[in-house]
């Protein structure tokens, strides 16, 4: 991208030479200004291609949006606001997308990176340490004037400190970085404190949002399980009422069914008919005992009629 000022008009004799320089100053600065958002952009996306750069250096969230840049780490929006805390001396912070960037401090970027602070930390067993105190320990101090050094192409001959040395916390001097603290200090207070809570209040907007959402997408999940339930419960219902006045039914049509009828028929007359010739057979029996029993007293009578 290339800024191509106009051809100079021919002066007018009349006109103030300070306004000329005024009428074509703006549009200048912001030429340059342009040229260095698109330098900054460059910077950033080809820096994110690292995948050490794709999430915050503290925390380990993705895409962050801020940057520590006397560090030359990339870190979150809830990690800078942490850091803006521990003072410019230990970490120096702007945004990615809404500060402005100077050449020193895309390089410094360009120089530092997530993975290569990390290692230099854990070669002094920091690695894992709080924040507020990896920061502030006399080995991330040389970390930091060395790739200040590189930076500026200036010779950087202090001694590099021993693991115990490296542990050792820095005592905080007020005024230690003059420039840190002048370009951390470039926006109004007022401003930047209006910034940070506009900031703040999105970032706590969204996770009141995911955590509402997750929250109402547990109840709908528990809502779905209790209709399944009530559900299945319905139609096992429906289903043993239904078998019941089915089998009720059957049951019904078969006793009436005309088969039914004529054994319910067949089975009385059978019983009638085996009564009867039960009944004839007792009879017969009776009749043949008492008849007998006649025939020998007949026989008795007619014995005596004899000897008389």
């Amino acid at each position: 991208q290339m800024c191509i000022r106009d051809s100079p008009k021919p002066q007018n004799p009349k006109t103030p030479s300070s306004q000329l320089d005024s009428d074509t100053e703006l549009p200048l600065i912001a030429c340059i200004k342009s040229l260095m958002e698109a330098d900054k952009e460059e910077v950033f996306s080809k820096l994110k291609q690292d995948k050490d750069n794709q999430t915050c250096c503290d925390c380990g969230s993705a895409s962050p949006q801020w940057a520590s840049v006397n560090n030359g780490i990339f870190i979150c929006f809830s990690c800078s606001a942490l850091h803006r805390s521990y003072g410019v001396r230990f970490s120096f912070v702007r945004s990615l997308t809404l500060d402005a960037w100077n050449e020193k401090q895309l390089a410094t970027m360009q120089e530092g990176g997530n993975g290569k602070f990390k290692a230099f930390m854990e070669s002094y067993g920091l690695g894992n340490e709080k924040p507020q105190v990896k920061y502030k320990t006399a080995a991330a101090e040389y970390y930091r004037k060395s790739l200040k050094g590189q930076v500026e192409g200036e010779s950087f001959e202090e001694a590099k400190p021993s693991i115990d040395e490296g542990k050792v916390i820095v005592e905080e001097v007020k005024a230690a970085n003059p420039e840190a603290a002048a370009v951390q200090e470039e926006k109004p207070k007022e401003s930047q404190g209006v910034l940070d809570y506009i900031n703040q209040g999105f970032t706590s907007f969204w996770g009141a949002a995911k955590d509402l959402g997750s929250k109402a997408k547990e109840k709908i999940e528990e809502a779905k399980i209790g209709e399944k339930l009530s559900s299945a419960a319905t139609t096992v219902s429906t289903t043993a009422v239904a078998a019941g006045s089915y089998v009720k039914g059957k049951a019904a049509e078969i006793a009436n069914s005309e088969t039914m009828q004529n054994i319910k028929t067949n089975t009385q007359s059978g019983l009638s008919k085996a009564g009867s010739n039960i009944s004839g057979a007792f009879t017969n029996l009776w009749s043949a005992a008492t008849g007998k029993e006649a025939k020998q007293e007949e026989k008795k009578e007619e014995k005596k009629e004899e000897k008389q």
